[in-house]
């Protein structure tokens, strides 16, 4: 008696994308009022059809099979991911960034074939049952232990070559980064009055200083002059 079986291949690139997308969001317009108001709006409006369809299709035998489960469970979070995307889209708008330029730049194919074989094993992880949980946990740690590696590996490269750069006089793009680095990481206070006051915020200030530094909040204290009494 013979046993042959075929087994499908742990990793296939082929439908793998091979850039990695980061989007970045406008969010500091969600602190104003109106904005946060359209956006909740814009996020009941996008999730009503979602929350009906989970409150149709959620099934008690469903839910036991594991398989069905996990599944339900992925659509369900990727629509809700969505949900939030189109929100964020339509009231605070992408941010336009040159992250992505530096991205493409420091990743190479190597880090993302790896990332991507991390991210695979991880999903394979979560769907599998029994030992092969610990077969495809073992090497989703691998790949990670890899790419740990590799991004090390490749920040000493790219900081070689800006040394190198510097030694040979190139100078204009380290002084812009540079500039632009600790321009980010200024804090500038800002200080506003009550909206009841109509005065400058320099002068309101300037007399609240004036106030504490006036000494009326402190305690009498004793003439340090007058002799001590034997």
């Amino acid at each position: 008696m013979t046993l042959s079986f075929n087994l499908p291949p742990e990793y296939t690139s082929h439908n793998l994308s091979t850039e990695i997308h980061r989007p970045h969001w406008n969010l500091k317009k969600l602190k104003k009022l109106d904005c946060s108001g359209r956006y909740d709006s814009a996020f009941k409006n996008g999730t009503t059809s979602l929350v009906a369809q989970s409150d149709d299709d959620t099934d008690e035998t469903m839910l036991m099979d594991m398989d069905a489960a996990s599944t339900y469970i992925e659509q369900y979070s990727s629509a809700l991911c969505q949900a939030i995307y189109d929100s964020l889209d339509e009231i605070c708008g992408k941010k336009d960034t040159n992250s992505g330029v530096f991205l493409k730049q420091f990743w190479t194919t190597e880090m993302t074939s790896a990332f991507k074989r991390k991210q695979f094993y991880f999903k394979k992880w979560r769907k599998a049952n029994g030992l092969n949980c610990l077969k495809y946990w073992l090497k989703h740690q691998e790949t990670g232990a890899l790419l740990q590696r590799l991004i090390q590996q490749r920040r000493r490269e790219t900081w070689k070559q800006f040394c190198s750069k510097m030694a040979t006089g190139e100078y204009t793009k380290a002084i812009a980064r540079f500039s632009r680095i600790r321009k980010n990481r200024t804090i500038k206070p800002s200080f506003s009055p009550e909206p009841g006051i109509n005065r400058a915020p320099a002068d309101v200030m300037a007399d609240h200083l004036k106030d504490i530094f006036a000494g009326q909040l402190l305690t009498s204290t004793p003439d340090l002059d007058s002799s001590p009494t034997l």
